[in-house]
């Protein structure tokens, strides 16, 4: 019985509140019009809602850049051990010279007119034979990073689309709520 006073005495009081805040306009209009009105704009359905989140949500982009960055780790991950090579170049001109390593007749020769072009290549690197478990262990831990970031997406993505039929849904339940309180409020003014 309580509880029904108490709820009764809470609408009216909120029909009170909501009839005096369009009781300043309503001496020019009918009876009818004095329901609040929700204004006409277009409508989107929550399926609409979600695309649209998805496509703009910056935290879900986000962590797809992240996923890309521990992606392009694991690619790295797996050829850095191969990848310690180096490749070295040169050319230039020198003096010909005559003899062998230990001995020459000419081993001081000055710039003179019958230079020819001296060149060298070369090609170093490193190669692991074995490596007691280092390099698989680096790969099988960089794929289990790139699982994480796919599931910190899927994460992301589920958070959003919980976060718009949130929304959505109280958008619903205020616009109800809204309906009610016009009708009771119509209902009010009608008996009173």
């Amino acid at each position: 019985m309580k509880i029904r006073r108490v709820a009764r005495t809470a609408l009216v009081a909120l029909v009170t509140l909501l009839g005096t805040t369009d009781r300043a306009h309503a001496d020019d209009e009918p009876e009818a019009s004095r329901v609040p009105r929700v204004a006409r704009h277009h409508v989107y359905g929550l399926q609409q809602c979600l695309e649209l989140a998805e496509r703009n949500y910056p935290r879900l982009h986000e962590s797809r850049w992240r996923l890309a960055q521990k992606q392009a780790q694991y690619q790295q991950a797996l050829t850095a051990p191969f990848s310690d090579f180096t490749f070295t170049a040169g050319a230039a001109l020198a003096p010909e010279v005559h003899g062998t390593a230990l001995y020459s007749e000419s081993s001081d020769l000055p710039i003179t007119s019958s230079m020819k072009v001296a060149w060298q290549v070369g090609v170093d690197g490193t190669i692991p034979l074995w490596t007691f478990g280092k390099i698989t262990n680096v790969w099988d831990a960089a794929q289990a990073q790139v699982k994480v970031g796919e599931n910190e997406v899927r994460k992301e993505r589920n958070d959003m689309r919980l976060a718009v039929r949130r929304a959505f849904y109280g958008v619903l339940l205020a616009r109800d709520a809204l309906a009610l309180v016009g009708e009771a409020l119509a209902r009010v003014t009608k008996y009173t």
